[in-house]
């Protein structure tokens, strides 16, 4: 594509750090609160993680969390601390050089100290997904920040008796 000319106007492009072969890694922080029964739980976690993108604008991103519990269920104390995994994909539907717009999905596990929710089991699937944004701060470090969705569960019909959460929240954190 050639150059715009003084008057014409810049096309919309790729970011550089979200093109193909591209690799980086990040750290963030999130905090989600419970939904429908689950409003007295709440869970923060801390991030760190690295993503590999396969063609621009899609990437696959694996991380490593801990994850901490607090509040009751049915007059049940929920406070635990957790350790989990997670892979997800994650497509920037809109980009340019110093921004982007994305939507992320992906599944992975995560093993508490204790039952959770209360009555659960202290190994539970986990599900993500939510939208965000990242933007440039220079040109080797980006914020993203987003709103998610999680679901934590042992597996719902695969137990008798199958206690899960349901949470939504905020992250933010850094890219590199």
């Amino acid at each position: 594509m050639p150059f715009p000319t003084k008057h014409q106007k810049k096309p919309f492009r790729y970011s550089p750090l979200t093109s193909k072969d591209y690799t980086n890694i990040y750290t963030y922080a999130g905090a989600y609160s419970g939904t429908d029964d689950r409003k007295g739980i709440d869970i923060k976690n801390i991030s760190v993680g690295a993503s590999y993108y396969m063609t621009d604008g899609l990437g696959l991103y694996a991380e490593l969390m801990v994850l901490t519990s607090r509040g009751k269920l049915n007059g049940l104390d929920a406070d635990t601390e957790g350790l989990g995994g997670f892979f997800a994909l994650r497509w920037h539907f809109l980009r340019s050089n110093n921004w982007s717009a994305f939507f992320n999905h992906g599944i992975g596990w995560v093993t508490f100290n204790d039952d959770f929710p209360p009555g659960g089991t202290t190994l539970n699937a986990l599900l993500q997904y939510g939208f965000g944004m990242t933007a440039r701060v220079n040109q080797s470090i980006k914020l993203q920040f987003g709103v998610r969705a999680i679901y934590i569960s042992n597996g719902r019909g695969l137990v008798d008796d199958n206690p899960s959460y349901d949470g939504q929240g905020v992250y933010l954190g850094i890219e590199r």
